[in-house]
């Protein structure tokens, strides 16, 4: 994996929570999607970025869905887990 910088950051909202979605190119330049999380002032601030979960695509667009798939997955877990505190 790169560590480049992100490329095409996107902000998306779902359930009332702040996200970032993004893709960083891999060295065999493919897309990484990348996903941030913007926790509240009342979980206690700061960033968390959600764990890598699917292999690189070959577009930017395919990566960026893919954040925005898994950020549904990850709010529909976490309350389904019973998380009051993400």
């Amino acid at each position: 994996m790169s560590s480049g910088a992100l490329v095409s950051p996107t902000p998306f909202s779902f359930a009332g929570r702040a996200f970032v979605c993004a893709a960083r190119r891999t060295d065999t330049g493919l897309f990484q999607p990348v996903v941030i999380y913007q926790a509240r002032a009342d979980e206690g601030g700061g960033v968390m970025h959600l764990p890598f979960d699917t292999e690189p695509y070959a577009t930017v667009a395919e990566a960026l869905r893919h954040g925005e798939q898994q950020v549904v997955r990850w709010m529909h877990d976490c309350a389904s887990n019973g998380q009051s505190r993400l």
